[in-house]
């Protein structure tokens, strides 16, 4: 296990931060149905009645609920796809 950094927050090593599915939610699109907080309670939930939070790096262990949650929205308001971190240069 990584040392806490700044603030107590755990820092997982950068290789596999770097090899973690990243998704996005158009919070815009989104309307709250919910289907991704009963798929994936690990990485979706909601704060109140309508506001979602998301972690936006996958845990590898939790990508294949991610895929249910992904094809189960009704509104499609989530996108998953690349690495996370891959962007950063």
């Amino acid at each position: 296990m990584s040392g806490a950094g700044a603030g107590g927050v755990v820092r997982e090593p950068e290789e596999r931060w770097c090899r973690m599915l990243r998704i996005v939610v158009d919070l815009n699109r989104c309307q709250a149905y919910a289907q991704c907080v009963f798929l994936a309670p690990g990485v979706f939930a909601l704060h109140g009645e309508e506001s979602l939070m998301y972690t936006p790096a996958v845990p590898p262990d939790q990508e294949e609920r991610v895929g249910r949650a992904v094809a189960a929205c009704p509104v499609q308001a989530i996108t998953a796809g690349g690495a996370a971190g891959a962007d950063a240069g």
